[in-house]
């Protein structure tokens, strides 16, 4: 494959999974609380994602790369997690609405780890145009990130909460 269509291809598949959270993502708390969800419920809904990078990504990366199988875990991957957001829509029970994000994160944390494996063989093989060895951190600090970004949201959620609280009671 031509290295600048390979760019091309990977740098799409990062778009799209980055999109799909960058618009889903801020208004998520929102949407949950007009559902009726507690904050600590939220808190809860927010936290699957992060676990699931944790166990889900190592897994199905070890899966892609024992079975060299990456396009089709790809694709199941990609229908799974478009099928889960998609399915929120017409959640109406809580628990619902915390299965179809567990199965949002059990697809989606495996989907990023097995675009960044193809990303890290593409650059080691040099078969991306400009790669070198110094690039292969970033899908590794990309993670680090995003799990920081997630938990910092989880816990900043407690102490606004009990900082609202306290203020409201002094005055």
């Amino acid at each position: 494959m031509a290295p600048v269509l390979l760019q091309t291809r990977l740098a799409l598949l990062f778009a799209a999974y980055f999109c799909s959270a960058g618009l889903f993502l801020p208004y998520w708390p929102v949407w949950l609380k007009a559902q009726g969800f507690a904050t600590d419920q939220t808190a809860l809904v927010l936290g699957i994602f992060p676990w699931l990078t944790v166990i889900c990504g190592p897994l199905m990366g070890r899966v892609a790369d024992k079975t060299g199988a990456r396009r089709a875990i790809l694709r199941v991957l990609a229908g799974l997690f478009l099928s889960g957001y998609l399915l929120i829509l017409w959640a109406d029970a809580p628990w619902q609405i915390v299965a179809l994000m567990v199965l949002i994160g059990a697809s989606g944390a495996p989907f990023n780890a097995v675009v960044d494996n193809l990303t890290l063989i593409a650059v080691s093989d040099r078969k991306c145009i400009g790669s070198d060895h110094r690039h292969l951190m970033i899908s590794q600090v990309n993670n680090l990130v995003g799990v920081t970004y997630q938990w910092r949201g989880i816990t900043g959620d407690k102490v606004l909460t009990s900082t609202n609280s306290n203020d409201q009671g002094t005055a």
